[in-house]
């Protein structure tokens, strides 16, 4: 049976009504449709409810926000790792450099009590040939002079 243009559709299955009234084709079309909203469910089984919609929304929103946060916190664990790596690695030189700083500074030292023990030797020997000798006998300490030169002379220390 062909359709007329005052012919209503039946809301469930869009089937023409016969009656001009009636809103469901069958009776079990209105059953089916009377349960459906019972659940909550429209026609092709969507949410009609705008709570439900809006509900079901932020529901899909909190998913896509905790995989986003997760996401975050993946990327933040890994970056904390990365720079417990590099604290680590960063400690180990740093513990290198001290090490390798005490034996500069030691050397430093011996090196420098070195050049002092030779500036003194030079310094009485500079007394001796100068002609000083008179002096560094007035001041009594000739033999001190004469082994320091002697001492200077063979060793060289």
């Amino acid at each position: 049976m062909g359709m007329t243009s005052n012919q209503v559709k039946c809301v469930r299955c869009g089937e023409p009504v016969g009656r001009p009234r009636a809103v469901y084709c069958t009776v079990r079309c209105r059953e089916t449709a009377r349960k459906a909203r019972a659940r909550g469910r429209g026609r092709a089984g969507l949410t009609t409810d705008r709570a439900a919609v809006a509900r079901d929304l932020a529901r899909a929103a909190q998913l896509v926000d905790g995989q986003h946060i997760a996401a975050k916190k993946g990327a933040l664990i890994a970056e904390l790792e990365r720079a417990r790596q590099l604290a680590g690695d960063l400690s180990a030189q740093v513990r290198d450099l001290t090490d390798e700083l005490d034996q500069v500074s030691a050397e430093r030292d011996r090196s420098r009590a070195d050049l002092d023990a030779v500036t003194e030797d030079a310094q009485w020997f500079a007394v001796l040939i100068a002609g000083q000798y008179k002096r560094a006998k007035w001041k009594g300490y000739t033999g001190q002079v004469r082994d320091r030169c002697e001492r200077y002379v063979v060793t060289g220390q």
